[in-house]
Formats: C-alpha cells, structure tokens, sequence
C-alpha cells in the first residue's frame, strides 16, 4: 500500500517495532548531525548501531 502524498510504502510493513519511532523529517544533515525543516538540531548517535552488533 503507497503513501498517496510520497509514493512511499509505510515503514510498518517493511520494519521490526523494536525501537519507537519519532515524529520528524529530517532534512538535512553534516557529520553527525541533522535537522528538521525547523531548523532544530539533533545529534545522530544510531550511524554505528549496526556495526556495534557485529
């Protein structure tokens, strides 16, 4: 089932629900941080999540 406003599937059908999702998009983003379309700063502390697990 597509998203009519992206064309995009909805992560639910394709993603575990082990973490909880936050609402928001980012936009942009520099090394390790990102932002949102409000300009507010977060810090991305999930790019080695995966490589932690190895």
């Amino acid at each position: 089932m597509e998203s009519k406003s992206t064309g995009q599937i909805p992560d639910e059908q394709h993603l575990m629900g082990v973490f909880a999702r936050i609402p928001v998009e980012f936009v942009a983003g520099q090394g390790m941080e990102l932002y949102d379309a409000s300009g507010k700063r977060y810090y991305d502390f999930l790019s080695g999540f995966a490589v932690v697990s190895l």
